[in-house]
């Protein structure tokens, strides 16, 4: 009988102690794997702004909020995008906080960054200087401010200076192709967030054209360290400054599709995939060794639910990235 009682009671201790041991084997392995998991040193960024469309001049705010796109680019390479993040500006302090994911930590805990801002459908800004971004703290940039901006290419709005509305297709230009995108808008009728919406009512109107008729004869362009006096339309010089080149998506916002293009001055190895907002990629769309010239393909986003994403496309060394807005 107390043989028997001595097997069962070693039964019992041999069975709690392969589960400690089972659970203690498990609790290594998931210190592991965190451990394993990169680290990424990260930068906030407030960046103060607004757009001609939707600024109210009577109360010196924004009208609405609405999302925005902000880059760093380095100071010794401002061709390439060093980090991205998209964030709200808030209509009652015209302040949105972007958080940028850094690739690495660099030796003095910051980078000095050209700030890059974008909005749906407005000129593309970049900061006047490269600023001292610092990792893992508070930064800012007040583009609302006079000498903010590279090349004083803003919308001069009285008690502050804000993006010029217009740029419709996104392609760094304000002009005629802006100025029909808007009209047939006007005649169809359209509302809700369309990018021909400049004022941010959801109505496309008459306030709408007449916001890129002021804007249309002023030759606008984008304006930065690459082109610093503007983009030409007819120059073989892209916003890059590279030999690809990445066209805004149309329409933009889209439901559910949207056709996207890009041009190449030689064969190339490419890869174009989308992103969300969390920056992983959800659609791989093109990955492949392309022949030069002008490629088109159409995205059909049926199975994505609505939000911002971000179509990045990456060849021979070079990276751009444009934002798409799925509105269902």
């Amino acid at each position: 009988m107390k043989t028997q009682n001595f097997k069962n009671r070693a039964a019992k201790v041999s069975k709690i102690l392969t589960a400690l041991f089972i659970f203690t084997a498990f609790i290594i392995m998931q210190v592991n794997k965190a451990n394993s998991q990169p680290i990424y040193p990260y930068s906030d960024v407030k960046i103060t702004a607004g757009t001609q469309g939707l600024y109210d001049a009577t109360t010196a705010l924004s009208k609405t909020n609405d999302t925005f796109t902000a880059e760093l680019r380095t100071e010794k390479n401002p061709e390439d995008v060093f980090s991205w993040a998209t964030s709200e500006i808030d209509k009652n302090t015209m302040e949105g906080y972007f958080r940028f994911r850094l690739p690495e930590s660099s030796a003095n805990g910051y980078t000095d960054c050209y700030i890059v801002l974008k909005h749906r459908n407005s000129l593309e800004i970049w900061s006047a200087t490269p600023v001292r971004v610092f990792e893992d703290q508070a930064n800012e940039i007040n583009f609302t401010v006079a000498g903010n901006t590279y090349a004083n290419n803003f919308f001069d709005a009285g008690k502050r200076t804000v993006m010029h509305s217009g740029d419709v297709n996104q392609d760094g230009f304000i002009d005629l192709e802006d100025y029909s995108l808007i009209e047939n808008d006007v005649w169809n009728f359209t509302t809700g967030y369309a990018a021909t919406d400049l004022n941010g009512d959801e109505f496309v109107d008459l306030e709408d054209l007449s916001i890129i008729e002021s804007n249309i004869d002023k030759f606008l362009s984008v304006k930065s360290p690459l082109n610093p006096e503007g983009l030409k339309k007819n120059s073989e010089v892209s916003v890059s400054n590279k030999d690809i080149v990445l066209n805004q998506n149309y329409p933009n916002p889209f439901n559910p599709s949207t056709t996207i293009s890009f041009s190449l001055s030689a064969e190339s190895p490419v890869k174009l995939a989308v992103y969300d907002i969390t920056g992983r990629e959800v659609a791989t769309l093109v990955n492949q060794n392309l022949q030069a010239g002008v490629h088109s393909l159409n995205w059909n986003a049926g199975n994505f639910t609505s939000g911002v994403y971000f179509l990045r496309i990456n060849s021979s060394g070079f990276s751009e990235t444009k934002q798409m807005n799925l509105i269902k």
